[in-house]
């Protein structure tokens, strides 16, 4: 009966048959008639009914009713109101104080404002609504509604449907229906049921619900929040203070912004947000999602996915699962997985993170940040105080800001980026970098790279690792390692390097500088007031704009270049280079190699080594040689080199030129007033537009057609033709014939061979060939080819092309920067636009193309074949066959397999496979991300242009098509195919057949049965199943099927469907809003246009 038939029904009143008007104290009515009505203003009124109907208006203090009559109506606005009911209606309107019902009717209706409303009823229906402070109803039937704006309401009901409105102090609800719902201003609220779903809307103090059923909804602002589900879906929202969620179903959804928020499931997803102050999370499930803003976050989780975003104090995550991310702004973060991936992004106080899986990614602004993992990556980016990183896995970055940064790792690559105070690495892997800010920095690795960037006060690198690099802008810089390289960039004071290593690098802005290196190469650029650097190493390079620069090296390069007053260079090494606008540059070597490029006004070389470069646009150059090779391009006056070795080649556009030598060969190439040629050697070979050229020269024959400035040739052999308009040709030949065409700088070529052709426009071409057969066409810059083969084909027009070669044809087409090609093999074929090509190859037949900037192919396998206009394109095989064609930024290949290939034109591709055959095409630089394929198994096929593709697969046959954002397929099984365009598809299945076809958002597939398949447009499927057959068709908002049944069928267009089966057969078809099947049997149908909860009960029933 509704409000309106109640207004209605008081105002009939006047026509019942049988009336009573008392005024006095007490009124009793006994009555076995059909209708009565009451009308009191006493104190006290008594109705013992059994007719049809009973109607009681009183404005007394007590009123009590006893009736077992069809309706029931009482008006009071007495203090006490009782009703003792087993008729079918009944409506209670009182402002009264105690307001109690007894009823086992079909509907219950009790308005009252009084202090207390007791309603106990076995009906169909209940509806209470009161502003008094207490209101209990106890329920058995279908509907039970109260609205509250009293102190406490509790409600104990069996029904169908539950709904409960207060906003006062208490609610308690415990109901085994289908439906729960509450909505509460109060201090307490209480629900338990074991009903399908469960509303609770609050904004008072407590809230606690109990529920079995498949749905819980919770909306909450008060302060304390329990919830304990065995459902399906547990959904919490609250502003309260406490919130605690106990739940075994499929799905828990938690947003709070209280101070304590705990979360217990063993379902599938847990998604917790909340901006309280204590958030506990302990799941099972599959995925685990919170977003905090609170205190304390807690996280234990044995599930698949654990996802943490938290601006609390305390963070804390246990998990066993595969993904774990925790993202915080809190004092605390703890994380312990042993999963494959732990993403944690953080400014809270501290963050500690265990983990012993593939990757850790840690993003932390607070104060501590403490990461122990054994996992293959892990990444750390922190802004707060103190950052601790031990590691044995392959890849560690760590990002801060903070004060101290420590880094413990033994594994292969330690990234740091920290503007904190203090920074320390202990490292025994392969790569280390560090970028800071902070005051304090100290590395200690053992590995093979250090990279350290930092802009604070101290900077202290200890390394025997092959590579340091060391970027710092603070005030003292000191670095220590005898690995390879050394890298330094400082704008600090004081820079001080020690490095037995390989290659040193440093570049500084500060006021002094002092480098003492004994390692193979060391680079040194400067802005500051002091550079000193003592080598022993290969390699010094120094680029100086500060007032004097001093370097003493006995190693075999050293470069400076330098715009400050003086420069000074003191090497034994093999080749010196150094560049300057200063005013005075000295440069003593015994080394092979000078090269001095100046525009000051005075330039002196001494040099007893084998090559001596000038290049100067001052007023004076001096070179004094011994060595082979001398060569000096000079615009400025004057130009005098005196030589005893074997090479002297000068250009110069000045006034004078003056060679004096002994050595061998000597070329001048000058459009300057005179050249001055004194040769004792065989070959001097002079072009020159200039004004006077002077040679003398014992040599033998030498043919040379130059325009150019600088052409040498060196050779033995019985033919030697150069025809150049370039800089430097180079040909050093004992073989029968060589012809060198060339426009381009320089070019060297070293031959034993029968044939060497080789036509540059480029600036540098060096050829060294013992072969039969070596073709090099190029308009580069740099091509550098050396071969004992038998062909040897070399086209390009890049920068840099090198090729070392052994086996029997070697073919490159190149016209990006560098190329690099190593092969022992029988055919290896590089065609590239990009900048850099590496390839290294042992096996037969080696394929690549590429237009991008890095290529790197290494193979012992019988075909490899890149094509790629990417950035970067690693390739690694042993196996017999690999393709990769990509144009995106980052591609990576490491295959043992027969068969690998990759087409991306994404950002990242990775693929790691020792199977049979892997297949990988992705389109994603406009819209995918990331591509990673782990498989053993024989064929796994991905076509993606979305963001992320993760497949590890050791099945048979794995396909997954998608353009979608992300996609993460696992699978051992033998065929999983996945077409997405959605933006979140995860599939994990050790079943036979697993088909996705989905363009929605989220699709999840947990399969280890025979065949699945889902076809959705819709934003949510969730299919788990261990059965034979399972398809889904859905264009709604969220399908879920969980099932262990032999055939599933679902087709559904409808927002919610949700089947839990057991069972052979379950098929539903539904355009409605929602449909829930829970089935054990043989086989349940459900055909549904507009089928509701409501609805699909009563088809069970």
């Amino acid at each position: 009966m509704s409000w309106s038939l109640l207004d209605t029904k008081l105002k009939e009143i006047t026509k019942i048959k049988v009336t009573v008007v008392p005024t006095g104290l007490e009124v009793t009515v006994v009555s076995t008639g059909l209708e009565f009505t009451v009308v009191s203003t006493g104190l006290e009124v008594t109705v013992v009914s059994t007719g049809l109907e009973v109607t009681v208006v009183s404005t007394g203090l007590e009123v009590t009713v006893v009736s077992t009559g069809l309706e029931v109506t009482v008006v009071s606005t007495g203090l006490e109101v009782t009703v003792v009911s087993t008729g079918l209606e009944f409506t209670v309107v009182s402002t009264g104080l105690e307001v109690t019902v007894v009823s086992t009717g079909l509907e219950v209706r009790v308005v009252s404002t009084g202090l207390e409303v007791t309603v106990v009823s076995a009906g169909l229906a209940v509806t209470v609504v009161s502003t008094g402070l207490e209101v209990t109803v106890v329920s058995t039937g279908l509907e039970v509604t109260v609205v509250s704006t009293g102190l406490e309401v509790t409600v104990v009901s069996t029904g169908l449907e539950v709904t409960v409105v207060s906003t006062g102090l208490e609610v308690t609800v415990v109901s085994t229906g289908l439906a729960v719902t509450v909505v509460s201003t109060g201090l307490e609220v209480t629900v338990e049921s074991t009903g399908l779903a469960v509303t609770v809307v609050s904004t008072g103090l407590e809230v606690t619900v109990i529920s079995t059923g498949l749905e819980v909804t919770v909306v909450s602002t008060g302060l304390e929040v329990t919830v304990v589900s065995t459902g399906l879906e547990v959904t919490v929202v609250s502003t309260g203070l406490e919130v605690r969620v106990v739940s075994t179903g499929l799905e828990v959804t938690v947003v709070s912004t209280g101070l304590e928020v705990t979360v217990v499931s063993t379902g599938l997803e847990v998604t917790v947000v909340s901006t309280g102050l204590e958030v506990t999370v302990v799941s099972t499930g599959l995925e685990v999602t919170v977003v905090s803003t609170g205190l304390e976050v807690t996280v234990v989780s044995t599930g698949l996915e654990v996802t943490v975003v938290s601006t609390v104090l305390e963070v804390t995550v246990v998990s066993t699962g595969l993904e774990v991310t925790v993202v915080s702004t809190g004092l605390e973060v703890t994380v312990v997985s042993t999963g494959l991936e732990v993403t944690v992004v953080t400014t809270g106080l501290e963050v500690t993170v265990v983990s012993t899986g593939l990757e850790v990614t840690v993003v932390s602004t607070g104060l501590e940040v403490t990461v122990v993992t054994t996992g293959l990556e892990v990444t750390v980016v922190s802004t707060g105080l103190e950052v601790t990183v031990v590691s044995t896995g392959l890849e560690v970055t760590v990002v801060s800001t903070g004060l101290e940064v420590t880094v413990v790792s033994t594994g292969l690559e330690v990234t740091v980026v920290s503007t904190g105070l203090e920074v320390t690495v202990v490292s025994t892997g392969l790569e280390v970098t560090v970028v800071s800010t902070g005051l304090e920095v100290t590395v200690v690795s053992t590995g093979l790279a250090v990279t350290v960037v930092s802009t604070g006060l101290e900077v202290i690198v200890v390394s025997t690792g092959l590579e340091v690099t060391v970027v710092s802008t603070g005030l003292e810089v000191t670095v220590v390692s005898t690995g390879l390289a050394v890298t330094v960039v400082s704008t600090g004071l004081e820079v001080t390097v020690v490095s037995t290593g390989l290659e040193v690098t440093v570049v500084s802005t500060g006021l002094e500088f002092t480098v003492v290196s004994t390692g193979l190469e060391v680079t040194v650029v400067s802005t500051g007031l002091e550079v000193t650097v003592v080598s022993t190493g290969l390699a010094v390079t120094v680029v100086s704009t500060g007032l004097e620069v001093t370097v003493v090296s006995t190693g075999l390069e050293v470069t400076v270049v330098s715009t400050g007053l003086e420069v000074t260079v003191v090497t034994t090494g093999l080749e010196v280079t150094v560049v300057s606008t200063g005013l005075e540059v000295t440069v003593v070597s015994t080394g092979l190699e000078v090269t001095v490029v100046t525009t000051g006004l005075e330039v002196s070389v001494v040099s007893t080594g084998l090559e001596v470069t000038v290049v100067s646009t001052g007023l004076e150059v001096t070179v004094v040689s011994t060595g082979l090779e001398v060569t000096v391009v000079s615009t400025g006056l004057e130009v005098t080199v005196v030589s005893t070795g074997l090479e002297v080649t000068v250009v110069s556009t000045g006034l004078e030129v003056t060679v004096v030598s002994t050595g061998l060969e000597v070329t001048v190439v000058s459009t300057g007033l005179e050249v001055t040629v004194v040769s004792t050697g065989l070959e001097v070979t002079v072009v020159s537009t200039g004004l006077e050229v002077t040679v003398v020269s014992t040599g033998l024959e030498v043919t040379v057609v130059s325009t150019g400035l600088e052409v040498t040739v060196v050779s033995t052999g019985l033919e030697v033709t150069v025809v150049s308009t370039g800089l430097e040709v180079t040909v050093v030949s004992t073989g029968l014939e060589v012809t060198v065409v060339s426009t381009g700088l320089e070019v060297t070529v070293v031959s034993t061979g029968l044939e060497v052709t080789v036509v540059s426009t480029g600036l540098e071409v060096t050829v060294v060939s013992t072969g039969l057969e070596v073709t090099v066409v190029s308009t580069g810059l740099e091509v550098t080819v050396v071969s004992t083969g038998l062909e040897v084909t070399v086209v390009s027009t890049g920068l840099e092309v090198t090729v070392v070669s052994t086996g029997l044809e070697v073919t490159v087409v190149s016209t990006g920067v560098d190329v690099t090609v190593v092969s022992t093999g029988l055919e290896v074929t590089v065609v590239s636009t990009g900048l850099e090509v590496i390839v290294v190859s042992t096996g037969l037949e080696v394929t690549v193309v590429s237009t991008g900037l890095e290529v790197t192919v290494v193979s012992t396998g019988l075909e490899v074949t890149v094509v790629s206009t990417g950035l970067e394109v690693t390739v690694v095989s042993t196996g017999l066959e690999v393709t990769v064609v990509s144009t995106g930024l980052e591609v990576t290949v490491v295959s043992t397999g027969l068969e690998v290939t990759v087409v991306s034109t994404g950002l990242e591709v990775t693929v790691v496979s020792t199977g049979l055959e892997v297949t990988v095409v992705s389109t994603g630089v406009s819209t995918g991300l990331a591509v990673t394929v782990v498989s053993t198994g024989l064929e796994v096929t991905v076509v993606s242009t979305g963001l992320e593709v993760t497949v590890v697969s050791t099945g048979l046959e794995v396909t997954v098509v998608s353009t979608g954002l992300e996609v993460t397929v696992v699978s051992t099984g033998l065929e999983v195919t996945v077409v997405s365009t959605g933006l979140e598809v995860t599939v994990v299945s050790t079943g036979l057949a697993v088909t996705v076809v989905s363009t929605g958002l989220e699709v999840t597939v947990v399969s280890t049965g025979l065949a699945v398949t889902v076809v959705s447009t819709g934003l949510e499927v969730t299919v788990v199943s261990t059965g034979l057959e399972v398809t889904v068709v859905s264009t709604g908002l969220e399908v879920t099927v969980v099932s262990t049944g032999l055939e599933v069928t679902v087709v559904s267009t409808g927002l919610e469907v949700t089947v839990v089966s057991a069972g052979l057969a379950v098929t539903v078809e539904s355009t409605g809003l929602a449909v829930t099947v829970v089935s054990t049997g043989l086989e349940v149908t459900v055909v549904s246009e507009r089928t509701t909860g409501w609805q699909l009960c009563h088809i069970f029933q």
